[in-house]
């Protein structure tokens, strides 16, 4: 028997906006996969060992605390799994991703991009209703 390696996805692979199924691990243990943002990488090298810094938007705002649920983490590429981006997300999703991604300065980059995106959104559906 021949062991085979299973290929990895680098962290480059995965962009600031991305929508992943992430491990979510609270206080030592797995409480299951839940979808996540990518808010940018934990690490300046590029390469399949580097780290992602996701967010559990469906748990609240991007915070790290010690009693109740994390909503940040770092996980490695070969933990999660891609479904999409935020330009797929309804506009009221886009509004409150936008207004919770300001609140953490690491997550400034996705606050800038949903908001483009959201104001794109918003000047669509205005042009619609005129």
């Amino acid at each position: 028997m021949t062991a085979t390696s299973t290929p990895t996805t680098p962290a480059s692979a995965y962009q600031v906006g991305d929508i992943v199924r992430a491990p979510h691990w609270q206080r030592g243990r797995i409480t299951g996969h839940r979808r996540a943002i990518v808010i940018g990488s934990l690490a300046d090298s590029t390469g399949p060992e580097a780290g992602l810094r996701v967010w559990f938007y469906t748990l609240g705002a991007p915070q790290l605390t010690s009693d109740g649920p994390n909503t940040l983490a770092g996980v490695f590429p070969r933990e999660v799994r891609k479904l999409g981006d935020i330009y797929g997300m309804s506009e009221r999703q886009i509004s409150t991703i936008t207004r919770a991604a300001r609140t953490h300065d690491h997550a400034h980059l996705l606050a800038v991009r949903a908001e483009q995106f959201w104001r794109k959104l918003k000047s669509a559906r205005k042009s619609e209703q005129n």
